[in-house]
């Protein structure tokens, strides 16, 4: 019979896959990525997710993760970097509040002096458990990708007990209570979320949560591969004018493809996140000190991509194919 160290220890070797990076998080630096669900089970079937939900929806929550096991994989992985990230990011191919370990995973990884950031789809924020255990995340991004129901069973595809209504509401409450960075991520699917009547809609709901940010992503690849091209841009451009009249930050926000590599990703973090004329986009390549011939090459080669819109041209980096 196995020892209870040797047994720890192939646990240890299994879980020890759930830590990724360090990789760029967004704006805020760099984080260390941390999957600690076990498969992909989540509430919604979402039509834009790359992970495929054989298993079916679920809305039970049961323990999913040992606390000690995910710190200690964590541990190992900052042992080997020479900085450390600025974020543990505990993200999932799933939905990690289904994990009732959570809160006890968020404060043991603090316990180390980590920030410990938290992305979700959102779809448990009516269940109050849940909004408590968020609460002691240093960061928390949701998805927020309509308001309206028909938009949100088209795109969501959310499991039947699921009501938006009491997940909004969930959401405003727990925005209240709130005090570390809450940011919104919002999946644009072309033709579906990105007209101006619905992006105003869902802008005005925003502005009652105070999002420190607004992110804006194109739908994951391989469904955005059949998308028209510029179609994804476009979207973005449109919901951009918007919800900026609404929000003091929104942040365009390009997908990673299927390989690996990020569209445009040699254009250099600090330019083409916000759609921009000609001329800006040329004065802030200046205040990033590259010259104008290179912003020019990546203009040609698509990198960057122009929109038109309203009559005048704006660019900004490559979301899609």
């Amino acid at each position: 019979m196995r020892g209870l160290g040797q047994a720890m220890r192939d646990q240890d070797r299994i879980t020890d896959g759930i830590v990724q990076g360090p990789f760029p998080f967004r704006d805020l630096g760099i984080s260390l990525n941390v999957n600690p669900l076990p498969d992909n089970r989540c509430a919604y079937d979402c039509l834009h997710c790359r992970h495929r939900r054989e298993t079916g929806l679920t809305l039970t929550r049961e323990p999913l993760s040992d606390p000690e096991v995910v710190a200690r994989a964590v541990s190992r992985r900052l042992d080997g970097l020479d900085e450390a990230p600025d974020f543990i990011l505990l993200n999932s191919h799933g939905e990690v509040t289904l994990d009732t370990n959570l809160g006890l995973t968020i404060r043991r990884l603090q316990k180390d002096g980590l920030r410990v950031a938290v992305a979700t789809c959102g779809a448990l924020l009516w269940d109050r458990d849940v909004r408590e255990e968020l609460l002691a995340a240093d960061w928390v991004g949701v998805m927020v990708n309509t308001t309206r129901i028909e938009t949100w069973r088209a795109i969501e595809r959310p499991h039947p007990s699921l009501h938006l209504a009491k997940i909004l509401d969930g959401l405003l409450q727990f925005s209240k209570s709130y005090i570390g960075g809450l940011a919104t991520d919002t999946i644009l699917v072309p033709g579906v979320n990105d007209q101006p009547d619905h992006a105003l809609e869902l802008g005005r709901f925003m502005t009652k949560l105070n999002p420190a940010a607004a992110y804006l992503h194109p739908p994951a690849d391989p469904w955005a591969g059949i998308l028209p091209p510029g179609s994804i841009e476009k979207a973005a451009v449109k919901v951009f004018a918007v919800l900026t009249t609404l929000l003091e930050k929104v942040v365009v926000v390009p997908a990673f493809e299927g390989n690996g590599r990020q569209p445009g990703e040699e254009v250099p973090p600090g330019l083409g996140t916000i759609p921009m004329s000609r001329e800006d986009l040329l004065e802030q390549a200046a205040k990033l000190g590259l010259p104008e011939e290179q912003v020019q090459r990546w203009i040609m080669e698509g990198a960057l991509t122009s929109v038109s819109l309203d009559g005048g041209t704006l660019f900004l980096r490559r979301l899609g194919r």
